[in-house]
């Protein structure tokens, strides 16, 4: 049988009480940037990105960017060398947003 853990009130109450602390520090840390909710896909035109899909409760949809917008840059650089963008094709962790309007007749 196992050893039986014996820890007084205060010792269990700093556990909670640090234990709170981290989970509060991840999700402050992780909830900077405001949940964008912009899908992309690649053109045909190598390293051009264009939005094809936004979420119902995103910042892109609430900003009125559109499904078809060109992104020209991210955080001042390319669309392509952003992390989210390489790695699941969406648009996250956004400081500034350049896009093209792409007018539909």
């Amino acid at each position: 049988m196992g050893k039986r853990l014996n820890l007084s009130y205060s010792q269990i109450m700093m556990v909670m009480t640090v234990t709170t602390i981290i989970i509060f520090s991840y999700l402050f840390f992780n909830n900077l940037q405001p949940f964008t909710g912009i899908s992309v896909g690649e053109t045909s035109e190598s390293h051009t990105y264009v939005i094809t899909h936004l979420h119902r409760l995103g910042w892109g949809k609430a900003v009125g960017l559109s499904e078809g917008d060109l992104i020209v840059s991210i955080n001042d650089t390319p669309p392509s060398q952003h992390e989210t963008i390489i790695r699941k094709m969406k648009v996250e962790q956004v400081d500034t947003l350049t896009i093209e309007r792409m007018i539909v007749n």
